[in-house]
């Protein structure tokens, strides 16, 4: 019997198993049968023939790696605050009149919007433009504050964890612009390739000429995967490497890359040290566009949890994308909006379900982003012949919180997935609380668009 076959023939019996279990407490759930029956492995989607083809042209590839250096140092390049006031302090009118909620559950009081205004200096904006480099792994803020604010915990996909003060992670070495201070100094808004937002001082280091020289004028290696320890030439730990991160490379050979990683000085100026990154951590940029490659790093990140706007350095969909696709030198912006108008875009919207399925069926695996509102997964081909019910079937791999449910009141609610997970596009149809079609990501896919087209 051919492996793959045996395979799924296990995962169907671990599946029955799982269904007959009629002893379980009924407020326990069914296991979800496209997390049982289909692997976690992106290779499996992917025939073996084509592991090693070229996903990009080469002459597009390195037109796509250059876009990515432009966009990746292009802060340091700017005489002036590219965002307006509206988009650096956009929190502030969209948090107006709303009824916010902190950490312990209980309404914020009156007095935290106007407090935050005052700490953001908006009639100050800008008060500067000085380069800068993130010399930690940080969460970028849309206010000067670490504190969470959420909508109405009583409400499904308002309260924990979409702290809506956070925007993104900004990844160590990242070049930055800043371009604004809090009132108390211990914020900085600042401009990097794909946001604006507030980081703490401490995490920030300026950027003097000499530095950007010496940073900028090396080619980058990229990680390959999470939570690698990066440590100087002395030993002493910087940070974790993660995919996304990219610092420049100042030399290699058959042993290792040599990276420049930046520190901070008594004086806030950034200044340069080295460390050794071995080939399983880390590869010159872009690594070659093939599917092996995309799949050997996009494993590493499956099962990882989600983490809306990068919080506890976690992921959420649009991230996943944006780091994945870091490493093969290909830029792709930080929402999943932004995300799907970038590259060559067919809409979805009006079409019929099957209408949708075909289109999807007939869009290039491992290149294709399939998005709906609020939400954005990569195509990873067919679900291969002999997956029991799911064979055929478009698989995607995406970061996702959970799908719409409801309970026997009417209560809306979430199934929590919580993870990077490949799954059909009906992840829980079997599940008797699915709130369907609306929880179907099918029904609700807006457009396909194929990245570097």
């Amino acid at each position: 019997m051919p492996p793959r076959l045996r395979l799924n023939r296990l995962l169907a019996c671990a599946l029955l198993v799982a269904l007959a279990a009629c002893a379980r407490p009924p407020a326990e759930r069914l296991p979800l049968r496209d997390l049982v029956l289909l692997p976690q492995d992106v290779r499996f989607f992917v025939p073996e023939a084509r592991l090693h083809e070229p996903l990009i042209p080469p002459d597009r590839r390195d037109a796509l790696a250059q876009a990515f250096l432009r966009e990746h140092f292009a802060p340091w390049h700017r005489q002036r605050a590219a965002a307006s006031a509206d988009l650096a302090f956009w929190a502030l009118a969209s948090f107006k009149g709303k009824v916010l909620f902190g950490e312990n559950t209980l309404p914020l009081d009156a007095g935290f919007l106007g407090r935050m205004r005052e700490a953001c200096r908006v009639e100050a904006y800008p008060d500067q433009a000085r380069p800068a480099v993130a010399v930690q792994s940080v969460s970028l803020r849309a206010l000067p504050t670490g504190r969470p604010v959420f909508f109405d915990f009583a409400r499904a996909g308002q309260g924990f964890p979409f702290d809506q003060a956070q925007d993104a992670l900004i990844p160590a070495g990242t070049p930055l612009l800043v371009t604004h201070e809090s009132a108390d100094g211990a914020w900085l808004l600042v401009e990097s390739r794909f946001n604006v937002g507030f980081l703490p001082a401490s995490a920030v280091a300026f950027a003097g000429e000499e530095f950007r020289r010496e940073f900028e004028g090396q080619k980058l290696a990229a990680f390959l995967r999470d939570d690698v320890p990066v440590r100087d030439q002395n030993g002493v730990f910087r940070f974790l490497g993660r995919v996304g991160l990219v610092l420049p490379l100042a030399a290699e050979d058959d042993f290792g890359l040599e990276a420049l990683v930046p520190v901070r000085g008594l004086d806030g100026t950034a200044g340069i040290v080295r460390a050794r990154l071995s080939r399983q951590d880390a590869a010159p940029l872009p690594l070659a566009a093939t599917p092996a490659n995309l799949a050997r790093v996009a494993d590493g990140l499956l099962g990882r949890a989600y983490g809306w706007g990068g919080l506890f350095e976690d992921r959420d969909c649009s991230s996943t994308l944006q780091d994945l696709f870091a490493t093969l030198g290909v830029f792709l912006p930080r929402n999943s909006r932004q995300q799907a108008a970038l590259g060559r875009v067919t809409p979805l919207a009006n079409l019929a379900a099957e209408d949708k399925r075909r289109l999807i069926l007939a869009s290039p695996p491992l290149l294709t982003l399939i998005a709906k509102p609020g939400h954005i997964m990569l195509y990873l081909g067919p679900v291969p012949e002999g997956v029991a019910g799911l064979s055929g079937e478009p698989a995607v791999l995406h970061t996702v919180w959970g799908l719409r449910s409801r309970d026997a009141r009417g209560a809306e609610g979430r199934l929590v997935i919580g993870k990077t997970a490949i799954t059909t596009l009906a992840p829980g149809r079997e599940q008797p609380d699915i709130d369907w079609p609306r929880a179907s990501l099918l029904e609700g896919a807006s457009a396909v668009t194929v990245i570097g087209q």
